[in-house]
């Protein structure tokens, strides 16, 4: 019965969906939930600030930054 070219096929169907579902169930527990919007702005614009302090970036990106976060918390205000 297992020499049969259709149940081996059928096995090793099911092997992968079985490997599959256990690799994505394993992706799913070590790695930290990327789609959810844990940060505010404000505590977004504290850490620039401080990337800005330790010399990460200048002034001029630091403006840049402000600007893009008040354009996204403006158009979050608006919807």
């Amino acid at each position: 019965m297992l020499s049969n070219p259709k149940v081996q096929a059928a096995l090793a169907l099911a092997a992968v969906m079985v490997v599959s579902f256990v690799g994505y169930q394993v992706v799913m527990r070590l790695r930290p939930s990327t789609g959810k919007a844990d940060t505010n702005p404000a505590d977004a614009m504290a850490n620039f600030e401080e990337m800005k302090l330790q010399g990460d970036i200048n002034e001029g990106e630091l403006r840049q930054i402000k600007m893009v976060l008040g354009k996204q918390q403006q158009s979050t205000s608006n919807d």
